[in-house]
């Protein structure tokens, strides 16, 4: 029974994607791509890969290092940066690009950046904290043990840190650079503000521009191998290998205090990317709403903000559920190739553009839509939730299979000896092991889900607005008064979740 769930919920996951591989490869005629292939392709492959590169770079940069700093050093302002680095997540990229955009017109002395490396600044300074969270998590749930055992040894510190904290850390590290790279190639608002060609909006244009259909899939399937190949490299880097440390009980480690230049470096270097990403924009965003706070009429603002928080608290819910229900079936199955094409299932619809993804939920719900069930889902918020559901289960997923591999796999053999059921050792003692981790998936759906816009844009029922889409709507025609209201109401619905993912991982 628990292969055939597991089994039929990976085919859900998979329909998608398969449908987007039917609608590409039965195209009569390879002209189009052929003739797109020998002209502007090149350019929109090009540029997505140099987009990559650089906000990938970067995210690790900031994220990485200002995980270490904060985990295993004192210096002035370490606390409030503990919780600071995090604050950028509440922000959507392209509302970061409007801003910096429109300050780079009105401004001489502000820097321009529609250009591919000012996108790239952009999409890192918004994104990075997904690689800080889950490095910062990883170091404090093996960095004590470790670090007391390598100076048992007669290991400094650099040594320790080089020969077993940044190895133990690599899964986090490597996941949180797929989630950044994942987010980059799927990007459609911050490319299109900033006028960057990307794959993300070749497909956009070719679908809703040139209505070619067929061209549009072919294009979306280029657009997915590049982080499709990443979520590879991540299941057989992490496949059969154990991360778990030497304790079931993590243990802060005891932090090093920097003298007074090395703090002033290690001040400077964590607040570059707060300031930039997060109290910069916010700033500008006051701005701009207090001047339009008078004059404008609040009433629609609170369906926007329900339908929202219906959105992300239905997505939470059902990713938590999907997630968390597929990792511990992979855990029970115990085999590689299950747990690796899990991997793949859940991952399918987060690297393919959200905008394909919206597309392919349209032609079904028009299949359906005949039918009671069909016309209810499509006339309802019902499909947004069901396409998010698709497209964010990875976090819970993730989440929850890196918390799997910091426990033990003794703890499983001790449930067998114990006479336990397998479900049952994994429910009552596996489960409260890895709170934290499935806690942490479960608010990054919400705060993802909160956030996103391509979905809600392409699939919105009759009457249905988010605080996204309505930012998108103002934004698009200038009127920036009322998109930094809204935006302003966006950043405190995320606010919570944001702040408790920084609290739980730096509690359990």
């Amino acid at each position: 029974m628990r292969n055939w769930l597991s089994g039929l919920a990976l085919a859900v996951f998979a329909a998608p994607t398969l449908f987007v591989l039917y609608k590409a490869v039965t195209v009569p005629d390879l002209t189009a791509l052929t003739r797109f292939g020998a002209t502007v392709l090149p350019g929109y492959v090009g540029n997505t890969l140099t987009l990559s590169a650089i906000a990938l770079a970067l995210a690790l940069l900031f994220g990485v290092g200002g995980a270490f700093l904060v985990a295993f050093f004192r210096f002035p302002g370490r606390r409030l940066l503990d919780v600071a680095l995090v604050l950028p997540l509440m922000l959507p990229s392209y509302l970061v690009a409007v801003v910096y955009r429109e300050m780079s017109h009105l401004h001489t002395w502000s820097p321009a950046v529609e250009s591919l490396g000012g996108a790239a600044v952009i999409l890192a300074l918004t994104l990075y904290p997904y690689v800080y969270l889950l490095t910062r998590a990883a170091f404090r749930r093996v960095a004590m043990g470790f670090i007391e055992v390598g100076q048992s040894l007669g290991l400094n510190r650099v040594e320790i840190a080089r020969r077993a904290l940044l190895p133990l850390a690599m899964p986090a590290i490597m996941l949180g650079g797929l989630l950044v790279v994942v987010e980059v190639v799927s990007d459609f608002g911050t490319a299109s503000i900033l006028g960057v060609r990307t794959l993300t909006t070749a497909v956009h244009r070719v679908w809703f521009s040139m209505f070619d259909e067929g061209l549009a899939a072919q294009v979306a399937l280029i657009g997915t191998l590049f982080p499709l190949a990443l979520v590879v490299l991540y299941g057989l880097v992490t496949r059969g290998r154990g991360f778990a440390g030497p304790s079931n009980r993590p243990i802060a480690p005891r932090r090093v205090a920097l003298g007074r230049h090395a703090g002033r470096v290690a001040l400077a270097f964590c607040g570059v990317p707060v300031v930039a990403g997060f109290v910069w924009p916010v700033a500008i965003m006051l701005f701009w709403a207090a001047g339009a706070f008078d004059r404008f009429r609040l009433d629609s603002l609170y369906h926007d903000l329900l339908h929202t928080l219906t959105v992300a608290a239905g997505t939470t819910v059902a990713a938590v559920a999907i997630g968390l229900g597929l990792a511990l079936a992979a855990r029970i199955g115990d085999r590689r190739a299950w747990r690796l094409g899990t991997l793949w299932a859940v991952s399918l619809n987060y690297v393919m553009p959200a905008i394909v993804l919206a597309v392919a939920m349209l032609f079904v719900s028009g299949w359906m839509y005949g039918s009671a069930l069909g016309g209810w889902l499509v006339d309802s918020a019902a499909l947004i939730v069901f396409a998010t559901t698709l497209r964010f289960t990875a976090f819970a997923y993730f989440s929850t299979e890196n918390g799997l591999q910091g426990v033990s796999t003794r703890v499983d053999e001790a449930l067998l000896c114990s006479g336990r059921r397998r479900l049952s050792g994994l429910l009552r003692v596996v489960l409260p092991m890895i709170r934290g981790p499935v806690v942490v998936g479960a608010l990054l759906v919400f705060v993802v889900a909160a956030k996103e816009l391509t979905l809600g844009l392409v699939l919105q029922p009759f009457g249905f607005r988010s605080l996204a889409m309505s930012i998108y709507y103002f934004a698009d025609i200038d009127l920036y008064g009322p998109a930094a209201i809204y935006a302003l109401c966006l950043v405190m619905v995320v606010a919570y979740p944001v702040l408790s993912i920084n609290r739980w991982l730096g509690a359990r």
